[in-house]
């Protein structure tokens, strides 16, 4: 995995042959969050045992790890993130999925990977414990932002602070929620299939450390 910079993405964006996102418009059949809440999920976390569905760390100080009922995700070095993999490809879906911020700077990433190929190409929902939140894509390990860092007053913001992040892929649209309300959609089909992740990262400075709960 290459070094991750700035949120302002003060990264090399030299970007060739993707394609570009578009926002929704009214002609745009809108995906229906409502209706995929509804009936019992076909997959629930609340990760009380480590069944080896996650890529989660192994040795004496791992970095990825499941404890007390949460995934936590620590993130020691700046400048970096870390996700963690369900085992299994997902095209459409809806996910929803509980966040804590343990420790550690509020100028951070906690986030969603999706539609993950490899290190270098995949879908990213991120928000900060400061109140923002951003989305955006890798394609061959070069940044495409979708939706760029913009404050949400519906993120709760602080130490400890806790967010429900909601996702919803559908084709090439997703819809980015937290704490049930509907932050911003987007359009993009550079990737139909892959596997989902859940994310903490770092800009500026390390140290941080998030759990994730009720998948």
């Amino acid at each position: 995995m290459s070094q991750f910079l700035l949120r302002w993405f003060l990264l090399v964006v030299a970007l060739t042959l993707v394609v570009p996102a578009t926002p929704l418009t009214a002609q745009t059949p809108e995906p229906d969050v409502t209706q995929w809440r509804k009936g019992p999920p076909t997959l629930r976390e609340t990760f009380r045992s480590d069944l080896g569905a996650w890529g989660l760390d192994t040795g004496r100080n791992p970095a990825r790890f499941i404890t007390n009922g949460a995934l936590v995700i620590q993130v020691e070095d700046p400048d970096q993130l870390l996700w963690v993999p369900y085992n299994q490809p997902f095209s459409d879906f809806y996910l929803e999925v509980d966040t804590v911020h343990v420790d550690g700077p509020l100028d951070n990433f906690i986030g969603i990977v999706f539609r993950l190929q490899d290190s270098q190409n995949f879908y990213l929902f991120a928000i900060s414990s400061d109140g923002m939140f951003a989305a955006g894509k890798y394609v061959k390990d070069k940044w495409q932002p979708l939706v760029e860092w913009t404050t949400a007053d519906a993120i709760e913001v602080g130490e400890g602070s806790e967010n429900r992040l909601g996702l919803l892929a559908l084709g090439d649209q997703f819809v980015l929620l937290v704490n049930n309300e509907e932050l911003a959609r987007v359009r993009d089909s550079s990737f139909a299939k892959g596997k989902v992740a859940l994310l903490a990262g770092a800009t500026t400075e390390g140290g941080i450390t998030v759990a994730f709960d009720n998948v």
